[in-house]
């Protein structure tokens, strides 16, 4: 009797387990439909991460190995290899 009990509870807690993570991921693809672009913008998606990481050394001002990442078409250029950065 008490393994019968032991085990229904287990089913219960991974039913439970599972129904919280359909919540879960109905709630994310909700949100994701409501008005979220997905649509990825150089200036307000990109522009940000290289300013962060990047513009040190390949900025307006300093450009390591002619490489340019400070507006999108020259990052698109590439630096003295002339091959594309960013594809």
């Amino acid at each position: 009797m008490k393994k019968e009990k032991i085990q229904l509870l287990r089913i219960f807690l991974i039913l439970l387990m599972v129904g919280l993570s359909c919540i879960n991921c109905l709630t994310i693809a909700e949100q994701n439909k409501q008005g979220q672009d997905t649509k990825i913008d150089f200036d307000r998606d990109i522009e940000p991460i290289l300013a962060a990481k990047c513009y040190q050394c390949h900025g307006a001002n300093q450009q390591k190995s002619g490489l340019r990442l400070h507006d999108h078409q020259s990052a698109l250029h590439g630096g003295d290899s002339m091959k594309p950065t960013i594809v």
